[in-house]
């Protein structure tokens, strides 16, 4: 009678475990919806993220020209963006001038490039840079970076948001 009770008690054990892991793995893998802001760019717009749901996925990267590294990454994802938007969000306590004279010209040629991005950085919560959100066309957020990315990251990443 003990072993046929000690036998129920960890199957239900191991089937608890098997519940736990398959409901945690489906509630962790839930992406989160985007974060919606505005910002202006270079050029005078206003852009809003959501701009882009159910048009095209967006990297969205916030950057710091004085943090090494970080224009880099951004030139990166600009050579291998293919179909997705990229918005760039200063982070920086430069000057618009100052930040500009750091800035390479690929990075200035960006449309989306933003210098004024203060709703942004207080939804998103960005004490630092780069940090960089993959969002796909729908609004959730796919990945996210914080610091250097690996070149198959970046294309992973885009692939998937596409």
């Amino acid at each position: 009678m003990n072993r046929i009770r000690n036998f129920l008690v960890a199957a239900g054990v191991f089937v608890l475990v098997i519940v736990i892991y398959l409901t945690m793995s489906v509630v962790m893998k839930k992406p989160q919806k985007a974060y919606d802001f505005s910002a202006g760019t270079q050029h005078g717009q206003v852009i809003s993220l959501s701009d882009n749901y159910g048009r095209c996925g967006s990297v969205v990267i916030f950057i710091d020209p004085e943090v090494e590294g970080a224009t880099n990454l951004l030139s990166r994802i600009i050579e291998r963006g293919g179909q997705a938007d990229i918005i760039a969000l200063s982070v920086s306590e430069l000057s618009e001038q100052e930040q500009r004279e750091k800035l390479s010209d690929d990075i200035l040629a960006l449309e989306k490039l933003c210098f004024e991005s203060s709703e942004a950085i207080e939804k998103y919560n960005i004490g630092a840079a780069p940090v960089t959100y993959f969002i796909d066309k729908e609004g959730y957020v796919r990945e996210v970076y914080v610091g250097a990315m690996r070149d198959s990251s970046i294309e992973k990443c885009i692939e998937m948001i596409k």
